[in-house]
């Protein structure tokens, strides 16, 4: 008997670790967040998550920003106009162990991350 294994996941080289790993494709759900930290990905126990972009809509109807954290550090601000629609890729994934926070300057913006999640 023959039995065939699908590998849903790509290994690829992890320069911080400095080995080899699975890489698995996941995205977060789409979160609205306000003026306080909300977290927009949770990371699983024993697994990192690469963020490699975003999908952002404003939707209080005048312009705004919306920064990504985890509990320690601010690692970036978007700003958007009022009711746009963005699409953030990122130059260099940001590795999260911990988990994935964004907070609206004002009002709200719908949030959605793009990345991978692998072992760390």
């Amino acid at each position: 008997m023959v039995e065939k294994i699908m590998v849903v996941g790509k290994k690829q080289y992890d320069k911080a670790s400095r080995e080899f790993k699975v890489f698995y494709p996941t995205n977060g759900t789409l979160t609205t967040v306000g003026t306080s930290d909300t977290t927009v990905y949770s990371v699983p126990s024993g697994k990192a998550f690469y963020l490699k972009g975003l999908i952002l809509r404003e939707t209080s109807g005048a312009a705004n920003t919306v920064t990504i954290k985890d509990s320690s550090n601010n690692y970036f601000t978007v700003p958007l106009d009022a009711n746009e629609f963005k699409v953030v890729e990122l130059p260099s994934p940001i590795v999260f162990t911990e988990d994935v926070l964004a907070v609206a300057g004002a009002a709200s913006v719908e949030v959605t991350v793009l990345g991978e999640e692998t072992e760390v």
